[in-house]
């Protein structure tokens, strides 16, 4: 018998005696993948991701709460400022972040707060960390108080179980030792101060002694021959020219000019700044750089030897590196280096094309004990009285570029009403149960330092990310 080709009517053909499937009504199908959306949902937001919206700037400017946006008339620099519909911003008390002009356009709209999802189930595996943005129930909440925004905080977690807690000249110190911030977290409270790529209309941010330095549109250049450094003088954006650079939010309003809300900014001198640019120039003569505080901290870099060192006061800190020992090849004047000097939680560092060259802590229990012994004499801590910024350069023509100045967060006496308030606070003895939270935006924060630690029970979980608005989308830190 000869085999007969199988054609498309065969399969046809045998399906033709097997049962037809019972159609489903479409609509009872969506509402059935509705139900097990909407279940999946309330899963995740029980248990897993929650999202959250900011409604305060205490945590600006990582995170922003109600807000308007504001441009400088002067240099062009956009910020946001906090909106309260109760107590509206006057735009002749704001003053701009970065060149300190007052009377910046505002917007017409509210832009609101940032949009936040929370990681709710990570401390069930995970203890809480230091400097983590987290979000709890607020353990002084009231039964008159209406969910969420009453109740549901977020600050950053800067005390641990059990710690003794103080806060000395901005900084925290845990059991007698200075508490530094991890990069991750760093990178979100450098506060600016100044950016070169907004230039001034008025004014100048630089002081010079004759011309061996000039500022050209959004560059900072030495030409300077000789073997005497020529120096470059930040002047900062205040009226009086100082140069003396304070804990100021432009997200604030300005108490020093008359009547408003209770946020209380730019009292307190700082002076752990940070100084990066780009460097590009002859590699010949010196660089050094300079934050003016008290101690006069100095990063010097001979372009030639390829070396570099730290002084105080004039006296090396550290011995002198050879940037070869490091990694680094030298200042080649085909291209440009990435330079960064800071001060920071007493630690001074120098880095070049992002390989730390030179470090020294100064933190120290002799240091400690000062600061306590000085607070024990009269209840009084007494701040900073100079910071700033100073670039000099000798035998070399250089080329700055994306030059920014930047300050860390400052966290401030509870009760700070004007300049010259004590400068320490604590201690605090955490219980074994509970965790200290204080705002990024310390003079415009409601946290621990006025309602207590927060209970382990009443954490929530890790903030994780902004996911609106879209300019502002990012992992927080």
């Amino acid at each position: 018998m000869r085999d007969l080709p199988l054609s498309d009517e065969t399969p046809a053909r045998a399906d033709e005696t097997k049962p037809q499937k019972k159609k489903i009504n479409p609509w009872v199908e969506n509402i059935e993948s509705l139900t097990v959306a909407v279940i999946l949902a309330l899963i995740l937001r029980t248990f897993v991701i929650e999202a959250f919206v900011i409604p305060t700037g205490s945590m600006a400017a990582s995170l922003y709460g109600n807000h308007l946006t504001v441009k400088c008339p002067n240099c062009g620099y956009t910020y946001a400022v906090g909106y309260n519909p109760e107590a509206p911003p006057v735009a002749e008390r704001l003053r701009c972040a970065n060149c300190g002009t007052r009377a910046p356009a505002l917007s017409s709209s509210d832009s609101g707060g940032d949009r936040i999802l929370v990681n709710k189930v990570i401390y069930r595996f995970d203890k809480p960390r230091r400097w983590d943005p987290f979000v709890f129930v607020n353990p002084n909440v009231r039964a008159s108080d209406t969910p969420p925004y009453k109740t549901t905080y977020i600050k950053r977690l800067v005390g641990m179980p059990g710690e003794r807690f103080e806060i000395i000249r901005g900084d925290v110190v845990v059991n007698g030792n200075i508490q530094r911030k991890p990069a991750s977290a760093q990178s979100s409270l450098w506060m600016p101060v100044y950016d070169i790529n907004y230039p001034w209309k008025e004014g100048t941010p630089w002081k010079t002694a004759g011309r061996s330095w000039s500022l050209e549109g959004k560059r900072l250049v030495a030409d300077c021959p000789g073997e005497v450094p020529a120096w470059a003088e930040y002047a900062g954006g205040r009226t009086d020219g100082s140069g003396v650079i304070r804990d100021y939010y432009g997200y604030d309003q300005d108490m020093k000019t008359g009547q408003g809300p209770r946020r209380r900014c730019g009292f307190n001198v700082v002076t752990d700044l940070r100084l990066s640019f780009d460097v590009k120039g002859t590699a010949s003569g010196k660089l050094i750089l300079s934050l003016a505080c008290e101690d006069n901290d100095v990063a010097a870099i001979d372009l030639g030897s390829g070396q570099a060192t730290l002084l105080r006061d004039g006296e090396d800190l550290k011995p002198t590196v050879r940037l070869a020992d490091v990694g680094l090849a030298g200042f080649s004047p085909d291209r440009s280096h990435r330079v960064e000097f800071y001060r920071l939680d007493y630690l001074l560092a120098l880095v070049i094309d992002g390989k730390k060259v030179v470090e020294y802590d100064f933190w120290s229990a002799e240091e400690y004990g000062k600061l306590l012994a000085e607070f024990a004499r009269s209840r009084q801590l007494q701040g900073h009285t100079r910071s700033g910024v100073k670039i000099g350069a000798a035998g070399t023509k250089l080329e700055l570029a994306n030059l920014r100045i930047d300050r860390d967060v400052y966290y401030t006496p509870r009760e700070q009403t004007s300049e010259g308030g004590t400068q320490y606070m604590g201690p605090w003895d955490i219980p074994e149960d509970a965790y200290f939270a204080m705002g990024d935006n310390s003079p415009d924060s409601l946290d621990s330092r006025y309602w207590g630690c927060v209970p382990a029970e009443n954490l929530i979980g890790k903030a994780l990310l902004i996911w609106w608005h879209p300019t502002r989308v990012r992992m927080i830190h």
